[in-house]
């Protein structure tokens, strides 16, 4: 608290807070979001000192990183979580084959198809 008084760091007021989605993967740790942020001088004036930055929940780091950087850091975020799933489908060997054609027109596709009544 001391710190925001004096003006060594910033607050963020609560409406402002802009939240993002910290899934458990490998690489989204605290260590690889400190890692991402460091070149962003800004982030640390509204963090704690580096010492206290293991004690805080991973989701409350995010949400301060996203409400700085905005799109810099969700982006980076969503890049995460698709890197992780691709690796996934790869090594799980999740992928199908498809026919090109198909393919194209499944990636367009934004309707789904059947009408199911509804039962109660």
């Amino acid at each position: 608290m001391k710190d925001i008084v004096s003006g060594k760091k910033k607050k963020i007021k609560g409406k402002d807070v802009r939240n993002v989605t910290i899934p458990q993967y490998e690489n989204l740790t605290i260590d690889a979001i400190a890692k991402f942020v460091a070149p962003y001088n800004a982030v640390g004036h509204y963090l704690p000192e580096p010492s206290e930055i293991p004690k805080l929940p991973k989701q409350w780091i995010a949400n301060v990183c996203a409400t700085v950087l905005q799109d810099i850091f969700t982006n980076w975020v969503a890049k995460k979580v698709d890197e992780r799933n691709e690796e996934l489908v790869i090594k799980k060997k999740l992928a199908i084959e498809m026919d090109p054609d198909i393919a194209a027109v499944f990636k367009k596709s934004t309707k789904t198809s059947g009408k199911s009544p509804i039962i109660f």
